[in-house]
């Protein structure tokens, strides 16, 4: 992302020296996912996951799918996404998304890569369709009930939790559960953080 062109060095100098041993840079269509692997190579704590957000499911070809089999194969590539579904806009079509999602879980399948899901308003849908691939890695920026976090763990799925408040203990976890599924907050420019996040939660 362009906003952040000024301090990035900065930020990714800091890392090692501020205790963090590893960032995964996410792409979400072809350019993003070539920058990502890009800052991945230039990096040695830094890791990239490439794939076709949902938004791309308009414009996406099958030489698309190609670019990211190629890139999956990098040393420093650990996973497909960010994929999934986002049914809030109801754009692109459904229909579309499920079309790219499917595309993108055989190929994860193929190649043995974990995968980084974006679920919004399409919990059922996800479920159903890393179930029919026998796929896992994680749920990020989740939105889900309880007991959906559990299902997903079940499948061998982590959860991570953007800004958007979610009391773990209000929702049915013990303290012990909410510790084991959580990676850690995420997409806190997109969706801002609220008091109370993540209660019973050190995040």
């Amino acid at each position: 992302d362009a906003r952040f062109n000024i301090d990035r060095r900065y930020v990714l100098n800091a890392l090692e020296k501020n205790g963090v041993g590893a960032v995964i840079c996410a792409g979400y269509d072809i350019e993003s996912s070539e920058f990502a692997l890009k800052i991945a190579n230039e990096n040695k704590n830094v890791y990239a996951v490439c794939g076709l957000h949902p938004d791309a499911a308009d414009d996406f070809c099958e030489a698309d799918i190609d670019k990211i089999r190629l890139m999956l194969n990098d040393k420093k590539c650990v996973g497909l996404g960010e994929i999934g579904l986002d049914y809030y806009y109801e754009t692109p079509s459904r229909e579309k998304q499920l079309i790219l999602f499917e595309k993108q879980l055989q190929l994860a399948k193929d190649t043995n890569s974990k995968i980084v899901i974006h679920d919004r308003d399409a919990h059922e849908d996800c479920i159903k369709l890393v179930k029919k691939y026998g796929v896992t890695g994680v749920f990020h920026c989740f939105s889900g009930s309880s007991e959906m976090a559990k299902e997903v763990v079940k499948l061998g799925f982590y959860v991570s939790f953007s800004g958007a408040e979610f009391d773990c203990l209000d929702k049915g976890f013990s303290e012990n559960e909410a510790v084991d599924v959580v990676v850690r907050p995420e997409d806190v420019d997109i969706v801002p953080p609220e008091k109370g996040m993540l209660k019973g939660v050190v995040t």
